[in-house]
């Protein structure tokens, strides 16, 4: 064996939330006998999530059961589907229930954070395999034939073999990626290098959605017959829906999404959070009705919603995860899933034994080929058109059409994309 395949695959990792976490745990689950050096690299002082809660369907949740976790998650799975209510008028009604196959399951985005880390700590697998480097936000990077040198703002500097940005929808992997594209189109292509320029920055949607966490048992005890209390809800108005579901037993997720079209495409950093005053929900749902009302009574943070829509997640050594590489409105709940994903797939790909630094952009390719496609498939399912319904009629057909959309969830799992993937990976003639 050549003294490349004896070396240790160096893996850089910036960004510690969900999707670096679980790519992290999925390099330690299937390293096996390869050797691997895995650095993940966390800007803030400390593992963290910005958010409230996330679904897992079936598709992520799956994966979550490969990787051992199955015991702690399915006692908190809650059966039922999700209930959508036109609400905004005198005489609300349900127009459509939508199945989960399997139930549902909520989690606050810190509990994930924390199940992810008790895998990684006390799991199967190398128990040193994975260091952790904290207050160390990536600036910046560059690559050659001999790695991939990473700059922080601190001033230090990192190398590493392949590096993966799961930095979030600001991400500096993605904006170094897109401005290095953009420099090399310039050469031959104007036009295109202004496109690929953009692509860096994501791209405000127009949508803004006013977040809370709500003490179920102080809803039950203003509004002992909330239907948020009970399961899923979708309350739908004109260019308006608000969502809630369980995330704990005493613990009901809220999200209140407002469209204002005209302000599509406005450039933006990342998500804009601000706070917001529980008055500024109450009129915007002002006229819905009670149950929503109810529990519109608390105080929020308002977000300003980008997406990120990329024509490859991958460049030579260097590639993209979760929301750097796709991120998306939150309407059919599979952000996060769509992270965990994709650190399944990049996670089997990295630990294949004839993976090495020389080979290693082949092997992107790969990733880049299965994921993209269902990432973008994922995000194309948002439609805010549809709020604009009135008459009954009108809501049954998108109820039907909400349930086909929702076939996305159980239409295949990941270990077919894996499967997929893998006979990709064995076509290839590494060397």
């Amino acid at each position: 064996m050549s003294p490349s395949h004896d070396s240790p695959l160096r893996i850089a990792i910036c960004g510690g939330g969900i999707g670096g976490l679980a790519l992290a745990l999925i390099l330690k689950r299937f390293a096996g006998a390869k050797p691997l050096a895995v650095d993940l690299y966390e800007a803030e002082s400390d593992f963290t999530e910005i958010g409230a809660g996330i679904t897992l369907w079936d598709r992520p949740r799956s994966i979550f059961y490969e990787l051992g976790l199955e015991d702690e998650l399915k006692p908190l799975i809650r059966d039922g589907g999700l209930v959508c209510r036109k609400s905004d008028t005198p005489q609300p009604f349900v127009f459509h229930e939508l199945t989960a196959r399997n139930g549902t399951l909520g989690l606050p985005r810190m509990d994930t954070v924390q199940l992810l880390l008790r895998a990684l700590s006390s799991g199967p697998g190398p128990s040193d395999l994975i260091s952790k480097h904290f207050s160390k936000c990536l600036e910046s990077y560059t690559q050659d034939a001999a790695g991939v040198t990473l700059r922080f703002k601190d001033g230090s500097t990192a190398s590493a073999d392949v590096l993966v940005g799961a930095d979030g929808i600001g991400s500096p992997t993605r904006r170094t990626m897109f401005t290095e594209l953009a420099a090399r189109a310039r050469k031959t292509d104007a036009k295109q290098a202004e496109e690929l320029e953009k692509l860096g920055m994501p791209t405000f949607t127009g949508t803004y959605m006013y977040r809370t966490l709500i003490d179920g048992n102080k809803l039950r005890a203003i509004s002992p017959n909330n239907v948020s209390l009970k399961g899923s809800m979708v309350f739908t108005g004109l260019e308006k829906a608000a969502i809630t579901y369980p995330i704990s037993p005493s613990v009901v997720n809220v999200g209140l999404i407002w469209v204002q079209p005209e302000e599509f495409g406005q450039p933006r950093q990342t998500h804009s959070v601000t706070p917001a005053s529980k008055q500024d929900v109450i009129d915007l749902v002002k006229g819905w009705e009670d149950d929503i009302q109810k529990v519109a009574e608390e105080d929020v943070t308002k977000w300003a919603l980008s997406q990120v829509r990329l024509p490859q997640f991958v460049d030579g050594r260097v590639a993209l995860l979760g929301d750097s590489a796709h991120a998306m409105l939150p309407h059919i709940g599979t952000g996060a899933g769509q992270a965990i994903e994709d650190a399944y797939i990049l996670g089997q790909l990295l630990t294949q034994p004839s993976v090495t630094a020389s080979n290693l952009s082949k092997v992107l390719e790969i990733y880049d080929t299965i994921r993209r496609p269902i990432a973008h498939q994922a995000s194309d399912y948002v439609d805010v058109e549809k709020l604009k319904a009135n008459d009954k009629e009108e809501f049954k057909k998108i109820g039907r059409e909400m349930e086909s959309i929702w076939g996305f969830h159980y239409a295949n799992l990941p270990r077919e994309d894996w499967a997929r993937a893998k006979e990709l990976f064995d076509k290839l003639q590494l060397d």
